[in-house]
């Protein structure tokens, strides 16, 4: 991938002079801003997008701890990774029907991202690593979750958790998202059967309305055709309006 290429460059090739940040350097910084990361703060609220607001938010706490934009400067395969895992989440944020919350959690989740990136170089050429496919189960969870019923609110606890899980500094790693993932769809499969089962009973219930309409509908024509042989005395009539009406439904 373009990724890969990005660092055999960067790992290759010679400087010109300026020193770059090395990997550790930036995975120091990542470590310190993950805790507190938010990307709709005051100093990262006029980015256009994400990979500009995770982009202020390094410089920032690089600059807390002398690593700053003058004395180091990001490889290209380094803003590569930023780069992606920005348009990454922002396409997932524009395609998916998320609550406010929601998308603040996704948003949350770049730097975690990033590390990934940076420590797997071929992440996003691995559509089986444990942190993407935690990814995508929590923003399936979370698309278009009303959060209305018993099942969508816990639809939305595991994916909220999951996030949070995919945050955190201390659970950035393949086996730590192993088990998240394990965990999720341990508590998805039984909500699944749930929903399959509720799903089911109210297709029932439809079927069996639409035959109790069909059924009144022939009672209907049957006794217009008593109706028609001859006049009925109006206690006949009513009986036949609604007792045998129900009867024959």
């Amino acid at each position: 991938s373009q990724l890969l290429q990005l660092r055999r460059d960067a790992t290759d090739g010679k400087g010109t002079g300026a020193r770059e940040m090395g990997q550790e350097e930036l995975l120091a910084i990542l470590a310190l801003l993950q805790s507190d990361y938010d990307p709709r703060d005051a100093a990262t609220e006029q980015a256009t997008g994400s990979a500009a607001a995770l982009r202020l938010a390094l410089e920032r706490v690089g600059a807390g701890i002398g690593i700053d934009q003058g004395s180091a400067m990001r490889s290209p395969w380094q803003e590569a990774s930023i780069e992606a895992v920005g348009r990454l989440l922002d396409a997932l944020a524009e395609s998916a029907a998320l609550s406010p919350a929601s998308e603040r959690l996704l948003l949350r989740m770049a730097p975690s991202l990033l590390r990934f990136a940076l420590e797997s170089p071929g992440l996003f050429d691995d559509e089986d690593h444990p942190a993407l496919r935690v990814l995508s189960r929590t923003v399936w969870l979370w698309d278009g979750n009303p959060r209305q019923g018993a099942v969508e609110v816990e639809q939305q606890r595991i994916a909220d958790e999951a996030a949070r899980a995919l945050s955190n500094e201390q659970q950035a790693s393949e086996p730590a998202m192993q088990q998240v993932l394990a965990r999720m769809e341990a508590e998805i499969e039984p909500l699944q059967r749930r929903a399959e089962a509720a799903s089911t009973r109210l297709w029932q219930s439809m079927r069996g309305r639409e035959r109790l309409e069909a059924a009144r509908a022939e009672a209907d024509r049957q006794l217009a055709r008593v109706y028609a042989l001859a006049p009925l005395p109006a206690a006949l009539a009513g009986f036949l309006s609604e007792r045998w009406r129900q009867w024959l439904a």
